[in-house]
C-alpha cells in the first residue's frame, strides 16, 4: 500500500518583496553582532487601510549615515522638508488642547505635508500626539510617516523577531502589556525604525533618541556643493514632558526652527511661558496641568533657562 504524501499547510502570510541588503561600511541585514540592521519586514495592521508598514530593527549604535542608507533601501521619495514631532506620549502625560485647537493642528499638518511632500518623524506609538498624527495623515497615500521606537518596549516584538526577513507580520494590537512598559505601534504610520539596545521593557524607552537625532541630522545636514540645498527641518512641539524639552534643546543647538502648540499644555506650554513672559503678564489664561505633570515640569527649570538662552542666540 502506497504512503500518502503529506500536504503542506498553506500559509496565510504571503511574503513581500525584501529590502535589498546594503553591506557597505558595516551596514547589513542579519544577526551578526557587527550588523547595524538586524532584521527587516512588514507589518499588517487590521485597523489600517494602508499598505503594510515597513519596519527595521537596528542597533542602538547605528550612525546617521547608515540610517539614510536604510531609508534609501526603502525607496522613499526624497523629502523637501522634514517635520519632526515631539510631545505627549502616554496617559500620564495627556494633551491639554481643545477640540478647536486639535482640529486646526490636524488641518495645518495635512496641508503642510500635502503641499511640500514632507517626511514626518515621531515616536511612532498609538497614543498621544503620534496617534493624532497617524490618523490625520492616514488618508494621504503619498505621506511618509516614520516612527522611531525602542525595540525592547515594542508590543509583540517577540513574535516579530521570529519572522523571516521581508515577511508580512500581522501585528497584534489587542494584547498590550502596559504594566510591563510595552507600547503599541500606531497602525497609520508607514515605516518604523525599532532601536535595540538589548534592554527589555520600559527601561529601554529613551534609548532610541540618539538614533533618531542622528538620522534627522544626516537627512538635513548642509550639502558640500553649493547647488545642492539641504533639507530643512522643523521641530513641532505638542504637549510633552522633560524628555520633550531635551529634544527642543537638541533642535535649537543644531539651529533648527521650533514651533510650539502652547495650547496643548505640558512642555509646549512651559516653553511658551519661558520665552514669552510679557504675554502672560497681560492676563492670558494658563492651561491647567496635573499634579504629576507639574512635578515633572518643576524639575525642568534648568532646561527652560537653557531654552531661553538658546532662543535668544
Amino acid at each position: 500500500m502506497k504512503k500518502m504524501s503529506k500536504r503542506t499547510k498553506p500559509t496565510s502570510e504571503a511574503p513581500v518583496a525584501k529590502i535589498a541588503p546594503v553591506y557597505t561600511e558595516g551596514l547589513g541585514v542579519g544577526t551578526l553582532a557587527e550588523a547595524m540592521v538586524k532584521q527587516v519586514g512588514s507589518l499588517k495592521f487590521t485597523a489600517s487601510k494602508r499598505a503594510p508598514a515597513k519596519w527595521a530593527k537596528v542597533s542602538h549604535k547605528v550612525q546617521g549615515v547608515d540610517m539614510v542608507k536604510l531609508l534609501r533601501a526603502w525607496k522613499l521619495p526624497e523629502p523637501s522638508v522634514l517635520v519632526s514631532i515631539t510631545g505627549a506620549k502616554n496617559l500620564n502625560n495627556p494633551l491639554k488642547w481643545s477640540t478647536k485647537v486639535q482640529r486646526e493642528f490636524c488641518k495645518g499638518l495635512m496641508d503642510a505635508v500635502k503641499t511640500t511632500q514632507a517626511w514626518v518623524v515621531d515616536a511612532g506609538t498609538h497614543n498621544g500626539v503620534m496617534k493624532v498624527v497617524g490618523r490625520t495623515l492616514s488618508e494621504l497615500e503619498s505621506s511618509v510617516v516614520i516612527g522611531v521606537v525602542p525595540w525592547g518596549a515594542t508590543q509583540d516584538h517577540g513574535r516579530m523577531s521570529r519572522k523571516d526577513d521581508g515577511v508580512i507580520h500581522k501585528y497584534q494590537q489587542d494584547k498590550i502589556d502596559a504594566d510591563q512598559g510595552m507600547v503599541e505601534l500606531d497602525p497609520n504610520h508607514t515605516h518604523f525604525v525599532l532601536v535595540d539596545n538589548g534592554i527589555e521593557g520600559a527601561t529601554s524607552i529613551g534609548s532610541e533618541m540618539r538614533v533618531r537625532h542622528g538620522m534627522e541630522f544626516e537627512i538635513c545636514k548642509p550639502q558640500p556643493l553649493e547647488e545642492l540645498i539641504a533639507v530643512p527641518m522643523v521641530l513641532l512641539v505638542v504637549g510633552g514632558d522633560l524628555a520633550t524639552l531635551q529634544n527642543v534643546i537638541v533642535a535649537l543647538e543644531n539651529k533648527r526652527p521650533v514651533v510650539i502648540v502652547a495650547e496643548s499644555g505640558g512642555a509646549a506650554r512651559q516653553i511658551y511661558e519661558a520665552c514669552y513672559p510679557d504675554l502672560l503678564a497681560l492676563g492670558e489664561a494658563v492651561v491647567d496641568v496635573s499634579e504629576e505633570e507639574q512635578k515633572a515640569l518643576d524639575r525642568s527649570e534648568e532646561h527652560t533657562s537653557e531654552l531661553q538662552s538658546l532662543a535668544g542666540s
